[in-house]
């Protein structure tokens, strides 16, 4: 759980952003913050991080990419950068993080370059 959930009684609009970077690491790879392996200081922004970006085939969920699949290359690219953001969205300091009109603004250009790239 984040530090600012609750601080003075007020939730900020961060705590959001940051619930949506970990909803779509959850999504891509297939695992939860609870799960067995999140032991110690390895959390599921520290596995994803440590990936990034040399080895995230590693962590995504390996129904998203298969050897063989001719869109592979565009599939990593959008796999990239979704999981760029989501480290963004999930930045330790709140007032690092990306707000949630970028993170929806960089959703789309990711939509229109993976359109773009399958035709």
């Amino acid at each position: 759980m984040i530090a600012e959930y609750g601080q003075d009684g007020i939730v900020p609009t961060s705590c959001d952003v940051y619930s949506f970077g970990i909803l779509m690491m959850e999504t891509f790879t297939r695992t939860r913050p609870s799960d067995d392996i999140f032991t110690g200081d390895l959390s599921i922004q520290s596995w994803i991080s440590d990936s990034f970006p040399g080895e995230l085939h590693k962590v995504v969920d390996s129904n998203l990419v298969q050897p063989g699949d001719e869109q592979i290359a565009a599939k990593m690219h959008c796999l990239l950068s979704i999981m760029k953001l989501a480290l963004n969205c999930t930045l330790v300091r709140p007032d690092e993080r990306i707000s949630m009109n970028d993170a929806l603004s960089t959703l789309k250009k990711m939509r229109l370059q993976l359109v773009s790239s399958r035709h």
